[in-house]
């Protein structure tokens, strides 16, 4: 069960159909959500969203925390995925080193790059 809109627009006094609680609310509505359901008796939620800002690792702009995207280059900006990512890519490059060394490939790369 939600609150539309236009019921916060009335109670806080923002002008009705303004952005105003749009902006607001997108930042982190998990309290809101928390203080309805405690409300109404149902479960609340247990994560709280972190609101630091975030470093983006393409271009290095910091940006304001409830973004997912990055406002210079639009890459990702959830750590989780970023980490995720980084996982896949070393368990990949340890699954390449046992097969190089499994199919004694070494001397053979060894000896492509030193003659390239």
């Amino acid at each position: 069960m939600g609150v539309p809109e236009s019921s916060i627009d009335k109670r806080v006094g923002h002008i009705p159909g303004s952005d105003t609680t749009r902006d607001y609310t997108r930042l982190d509505d998990s309290d809101a959500n928390n203080n309805y359901a405690e409300a109404y008796g149902k479960e609340t939620e247990n994560e709280v969203k972190d609101l630091q800002p975030l470093k983006c690792t393409d271009c290095g702009l910091v940006n304001p925390g409830f973004r997912d995207r990055c406002l210079e280059c639009n890459s990702h900006l959830d750590i989780s995925e970023i980490e995720d990512v980084d996982e896949k890519r070393d368990e990949l490059r340890e699954l390449v080193e046992d097969v190089i060394e499994e199919e004694g490939l070494m001397d053979d790369l060894l000896e492509r790059v030193g003659n390239a």
